[in-house]
């Protein structure tokens, strides 16, 4: 089908523009990871090639005409090809090593819009969960603390204008390595959420097999991402979530891929724990896809988001021995050298390499080519125009990708979305 024409009441086309907007996708039925939830956030395309006409005879400055528009959906493939081109795009802004503004590292963060002009953020520094606020995306004040004995945050909102937090906790208090498990926080209203005032929290269902609060590693599961949260009546909800597992305990490795969903039933008023139905699944198609394109090693942290109405999902994975492209034959298979970042297409269920921008990867002149702990948001800046925002993480020394001396750590940077 030849895509749709805008038409007025002149007879012919003096200029075109392409629209954007940026709103909440549709869903897409999808193989593979069959939960249903709300789609990620990201650009829609209610708007999708909606051509805008001058009038015949007028000039350049006269403005544009009134008119009428049909849509043309977009494609698979073009909307995947857009993404990736935007992931690539050269930057607006560039924070790397980043911190906010007392100094904090800003460690595996993750950015959304609370309102137009105003970002919230939640970052590991060392093992304590923080939060922070932003009028520009680029500059963060720090607010509370959230968690401890925790890294890997997740926010996203909720119904009736909940927030919902999601890291993996260690199994231990107060140490910085070892066995792991996932953990939700639930905050009423943006309010409670900047005071710290969580009113319940989740933890899968203890599992003696697993040693733990786990579904399939003996040791470690985490990195989640929200996928979704809905309402099931009496203010309890149904949440939708990623994550990694271990697979092979006592070495470095391989973790993989699964999701799974529960619902809160009853809160335990005395500790706020929520009692729930937990459900769980290993993602073998995405964990297939990304191996088929060379990236045999680990997988763990992921971030959705839906753009033109398709869903995508941004991941970090480890080259192995079939190299590709973006994995020279010199990098050490399964180190820190080895963690790139890839593309899951939900609906081809099929993975592609991400490039990050040259200016991104570059840190105090060196080229640092290895970076983990993907995520990212579809929102509109503070002068109101739809930007993409990426966190990641690049590895430093000893071991990472960048030489001794030069410092890794998080990165962010924004590029327009449209």
């Amino acid at each position: 089908m030849r895509p749709s024409r805008c038409r007025n009441r002149f007879p012919s086309i003096i200029a075109a523009t392409a629209l954007i907007a940026l709103a909440i996708g549709a869903e897409h039925t999808l193989p593979g990871d069959t939960t249903s939830r709300p789609a990620a956030a990201g650009l829609t395309s209610h708007t999708h090639r909606c051509l805008a006409v001058l009038a015949e005879g007028a000039d350049a400055t006269s403005g544009w005409s009134q008119r009428t528009c049909a849509t043309t959906p977009w494609s698979e493939t073009d909307a995947r090809n857009d993404l990736l081109k935007h992931l690539a795009a050269t930057p607006l802004a560039v924070r790397n090593s980043l911190h906010d503004a007392v100094g904090n590292t800003m460690d595996t963060a993750k950015v959304i819009q609370a309102s137009p002009g105003s970002y919230l953020a939640v970052y590991a520094t060392g093992i304590v969960i923080k939060l922070a606020t932003s009028t520009d995306l680029v500059n963060w004040h720090y607010v509370t603390d959230l968690d401890t004995s925790a890294t890997q945050p997740y926010i996203a909102q909720g119904p009736n204008g909940s927030y919902m937090l999601a890291d993996e906790k260690y199994d231990t208090n107060g140490v910085t390595s070892g066995s792991s498990h996932l953990y939700f926080i639930h905050y009423s209203n943006l309010s409670a959420l900047l005071a710290g005032n969580s009113d319940w929290f989740a933890i899968p269902p203890s599992n003696q097999s697993r040693r733990g609060d786990r579904f399939y590693s003996l040791c470690s599961e985490g990195t989640p991402d929200i996928h979704g949260i809905s309402s099931v009546g009496r203010g309890f909800v149904v949440v939708s979530f990623g994550f990694h597992y271990n697979a092979h305990c006592g070495a470095p490795g391989p973790d993989r891929e699964g999701h799974g969903t529960f619902q809160v039933t009853s809160i335990e008023s005395s500790t706020g724990q929520a009692t729930a139905s937990w459900s769980a699944t290993p993602d073998t198609p995405r964990d297939n896809a990304v191996a088929d394109i060379g990236y045999t090693g680990s997988r763990g942290g992921r971030d959705d988001i839906t753009w033109h109405d398709w869903r995508f999902s941004i991941q970090e994975a480890q080259c192995g021995s079939l190299i590709t492209a973006g994995c020279a034959a010199s990098v050490k298979a399964y180190g820190y050298t080895s963690w790139r970042y890839v593309m899951y297409d939900y609906s081809n269920q099929q993975a592609y390499p991400v490039t990050v921008p040259a200016s991104v990867e570059t840190v105090n002149g060196a080229v640092a080519a290895c970076h983990g702990n993907p995520k990212m948001a579809a929102v509109n800046n503070p002068e109101g125009r739809p930007v993409l925002v990426v966190t990641g993480f690049i590895f430093g020394p000893p071991g990472g990708c960048v030489p001794s001396g030069t410092i890794g750590g998080e990165f962010l940077y924004v590029v327009p979305a449209s």
